[in-house]
């Protein structure tokens, strides 16, 4: 059974995000926690969906499923979101 996709008012904050590549804390489901710069998102071949974080002071890019965000935590004050639940 494939996941129901992401709601079009949520998904804009991750777009937000990356944009303006804030800082993020983000929970996944699995209660673990991942911090990073929002930089993109990817659509892979299967359909699947994923935010695309830097970690800071590296290069290093990790993929994280949008299916498996709980919530995430923007780190610098800004004027559009805090904190957005997914779940």
């Amino acid at each position: 059974m494939k996941p129901k996709p992401m709601l079009c008012e949520l998904h804009d904050y991750i777009e937000i995000a990356c944009m303006f590549r804030y800082p993020v804390l983000l929970l996944l489901d699995s209660d673990e926690e991942i911090k990073g710069i929002a930089t993109d998102t990817l659509i892979k071949k299967d359909k699947s969906e994923y935010l695309i974080l830097t970690k800071e002071n590296s290069k290093e890019k990790i993929e994280v499923a949008l299916t498996k965000l709980v919530k995430m935590e923007s780190l610098v004050q800004n004027p559009h979101f805090e904190s957005v639940c997914f779940k």
